[in-house]
């Protein structure tokens, strides 16, 4: 069975059936989609929303992202348990366990945190204009925003200020994490986010990554190519595309890693 993401929600397809079958999310364009199975599907949507679903569909929740996080940009599954998203302005990465509750599921906890939080801003206010009083300035900085359940990552330390421009795609397989840094290649990460490399050997720009059992594809602003070695060494493998070598979409068929599907044009159409 196969999940699609369309702009008007999310469709399922069979073998033996002849077109796809609507499933679920009606009406909004879905531009992210995951599913570890067990009827577990998590989908990023055109406006940012991420949403989750236990129940194969049947009923979806709005998760809210961490307080102050930009906007998704995308999301995959780490270890079949937990989603890894990653947001742009600010940059960000984050991971929750699929599921897991978020305080947005007791409003009432929610009121009385809100409310705490706004009694001990007003008392740090107070005491910030006494001190102003006193020494002619002070500076407040507002209390850490909500976690949701998030756990923070770290990004790759990428681009001439240490930072990369942006997170392009996440992406993850056998618990390693891979993350496309726009105009930086593509890093991995073994230890959840605590520390990053940048795989060789790669264009700057990578568009897609897909993996079978023994080896790694991966489409770039410059050719497709495979590894056999854990993305240590790489082989351009882009015969037949010659005139069409920016690879922006690849798919692998399962069960026969030597069929591939490529979404492809001219090297350098479209940047971005």
């Amino acid at each position: 069975m196969l999940y699609i993401g369309t702009d008007d929600g999310i469709y399922r397809w069979f073998s033996g059936t002849p077109w796809p079958i609507f499933h679920s999310l009606q009406g909004r364009s879905i531009v992210g989609l995951v599913s570890p199975g067990g009827g577990v599907l998590a989908a990023l949507d055109s406006v940012g929303r991420v949403w989750e679903s236990t129940n194969n569909g049947l009923e979806w929740r709005s998760i809210p992202l961490p307080e102050g996080s930009g906007r998704p940009t995308s999301l995959a599954l780490l270890n079949g348990t937990e989603l890894v998203v990653a947001t742009a302005r600010p940059l960000a990465l984050h991971r929750r366990v699929i599921g897991q509750p978020t305080e947005m599921d007791r409003p009432s906890a929610l009121a009385r945190a809100k409310r705490l939080e706004e009694i001990m801003i007003g008392r740090a206010k107070s005491l910030a204009s006494r001190v102003r009083g006193v020494a002619g300035s002070a500076t407040m900085e507002r209390p850490a925003g909500k976690l949701y359940g998030w756990t923070p990552m770290t990004l790759p330390q990428a681009g001439a200020n240490g930072l990369p421009g942006s997170v392009r795609l996440v992406t993850t397989n056998a618990g390693v994490v891979y993350a496309s840094v726009s105009g930086e290649g593509l890093w991995t990460s073994a230890d959840l986010g605590d520390s990053w490399s940048r795989l060789p050997g790669l264009p700057s720009d990578v568009f897609a990554v897909r993996f079978t059992e023994t080896s790694i594809a991966v489409g770039t602003s410059d050719g497709l190519y495979l590894s056999t070695d854990g993305g240590q060494t790489w082989v351009d493998s882009v015969a037949g595309l010659e005139n069409a070598r920016q690879i922006r979409a690849l798919e692998i068929k399962p069960g026969d890693p030597k069929s591939m599907l490529a979404g492809a044009a001219p090297a350098g159409a479209g940047d971005g």
